[in-house]
């Protein structure tokens, strides 16, 4: 007996210290990547740009896996639909999204850049037309679908409208920049590289489905254009969001190939189905070792794609783009200027409102058109149309910062929120793309456009949104409708609480449904209406 004790207490001992080393080996390796710093602004940029110098985008993309600030240190501009950026994998388990949009700072491993994203929400969404670059014929060797590379943050450098990583082990330098719905890539090749670019059209963050995927190649003019269907996490739940793509090569590319579910085709101009692509192999010569690639996206049609991709880049080079973002963000970061502090104080703070101006999201083209809730074409004429609005978040803090530093954005984003409700028959809490989400509870649109009211932002339909604000505080929500604000209203109107055996959630509920009603109360006092309207409610 004591035998047998003894070799299980050996046994066990053996067990936990071979746990301990393995946990103690991972922890140490994620230390060894985490630890490591990122690369300096340089110092013509600082000089340039104080304000812009001042973020550091890295903040708030990593920490504890999927509870992180789900930031991404990739390309945008103010508002722009467009988020160029890496996605990266785990160095222990290959899983990806760990930060929801996409790139993760305990991550080893980049798997390629897409170019849409939310920020800093629990959603997944997004990552559309994943490019990569490769060393040689890849297509002949690896799995598109696993495909990635190890990196370095010692390798990376990023701020406002710019970011760039080494890949010393392929011999690429990758650079990307943007403007408000064009990604703009920069792929360098050394000369022991044979520059190859990859195009995966279906892919989404998180490999969520990616259906109706097309694509469509020009030889003659090294273009590109096609579109696909995701669902994500909000998208899922409005059946899916179609985007639509056209890029340019600014080079020739000597042979290409298509895939559809994993068959290749040489030398095909088109693909369609649920996992496409393409792969582009390009001469192996000084004067073509630098490959730009411009892709521009629309969420009505290829043509407004192409329009979007003129409009906005033209003729212009990668540097001059670059630079341009980089003078768009700094006006923006000017709307507050501060003193005194520490250094790291000034970095937190322009970091955050850095973060303030990257969504909502410009929805529009740049003529004007956007795919409204009910699943039509609209013109937007006067505003910009604007999406992916977590409200329920962001009508305490950052829409109350809009009505003081951005007006005009605000009037367009109240706009956008009444147009939504003019073509989906609801003001939403949580819209995100073209269609109602569900997420959370509450009405929260109506504390941003009375707050905005109150301040002096009247440029829009007061009364239509009065009246939708009414009746989504008084009325019903039909069965199966796409909103959910008010769960359980009847029985709020006739007790005036939300009762627990009605309901889940029924505090905060009754809380929510109060707060909502404020804004009425302060609208009936202080409008000015041609017709007098009525309104009352108690709440104990």
């Amino acid at each position: 007996m004591r035998k047998f004790l003894i070799i299980s207490l050996s046994i066990l001992g053996i067990i936990l210290l071979a746990s301990g080393l393995f946990i103690a080996g991972i922890w140490l390796k994620y230390r060894s990547i985490v630890d490591l710093k990122t690369q300096q602004v340089p110092e013509i940029i600082t000089s340039k740009f104080p304000l812009s110098a001042q973020v550091n985008p890295f903040i708030g993309t990593g920490g504890i896996p999927w509870t992180c600030a789900n930031n991404f240190p990739g390309v945008s501009l103010p508002f722009g639909v467009m988020r160029l950026s890496p996605e990266t994998s785990s160095f222990l388990t290959y899983d990806k999204v760990l930060n929801t949009s996409g790139y993760f700072y305990g991550d080893n491993k980049i798997i390629g850049f897409s170019h849409t994203r939310l920020v800093g929400t629990g959603a997944t969404d997004g990552g559309h037309f994943l490019v990569m670059p490769v060393d040689g014929n890849i297509l002949e060797k690896e799995s598109i679908k696993d495909l990635s590379y190890q990196y370095s943050h010692k390798n990376e450098l990023a701020y406002p409208g710019y970011y760039s990583v080494n890949l010393p082990d392929q011999g690429i330098k990758v650079e990307l920049t943007g403007t408000e719905r064009v990604g703009i890539h920069k792929y360098t090749f050394d000369d022991e590289t044979s520059p190859e670019i990859i195009l995966n059209v279906t892919h989404a963050l998180g490999d969520r489905p990616g259906k109706e995927g097309y694509i469509k190649i020009n030889p003659g003019t090294h273009e590109i254009e096609g579109h696909v269907r995701t669902f994500g996490t909000f998208a899922g739940r409005y059946g899916g969001i179609k985007v639509y793509f056209a890029a340019r090569f600014s080079a020739p590319f000597k042979d290409y190939v298509t895939w559809e579910n994993g068959n290749y085709s040489i030398n095909s101009t088109s693909a369609t189905g649920d996992q496409i692509g393409a792969g582009f192999t390009f001469d192996k010569n000084k004067s073509q070792n630098s490959i730009e690639l411009k892709l521009a996206i629309s969420h009505v049609s290829i043509e407004n794609a192409w329009e979007n991709l003129e409009a906005e880049t033209g003729n212009k080079q990668f540097a001059e783009i670059a630079d341009e973002a980089l003078r768009i963000w700094e006006n923006q970061l000017s709307a507050i200027k501060i003193s005194g502090g520490t250094e790291k104080q000034k970095i937190s703070f322009y970091t955050a409102l850095y973060r303030c101006f990257q969504m909502p999201t410009v929805f529009s083209d740049v003529n004007g058109q956007y795919f409204g809730f009910d699943k039509k074409i609209h013109q937007a004429n006067g505003f910009r149309y604007f999406t992916d609005m977590s409200i329920w978040d962001t009508f305490r803090t950052v829409h109350p910062l809009f009505n003081m530093i951005a007006p005009d954005d605000q009037r367009d984003m109240i706009v956008s929120l009444i147009q939504m409700a003019k073509e989906g028959g609801w003001l939403p809490r949580w819209p995100s793309g073209n269609g109602y989400t569900g997420s959370m509870l509450g009405s929260a649109s109506d504390i941003v456009i009375s707050e905005a009211w109150q301040k002096g932002i009247r440029d829009y339909d007061v009364e239509f949104a009065y009246q939708n604000m009414k009746m989504i505080a008084l009325a019903s929500t039909p069965p199966g409708s796409a909103y959910s604000g008010r769960r359980g209203n009847d029985d709020c109107v006739k007790y005036g609480y939300c009762p627990a055996d009605s309901m889940d959630q029924a505090v905060s509920r009754t809380l929510e449904y109060a707060w909502r009603i404020i804004p009425l109360a302060c609208w009936q006092r202080s409008l000015v209406m041609k017709k007098t309207l009525s309104f009352s409610m108690t709440f104990p």
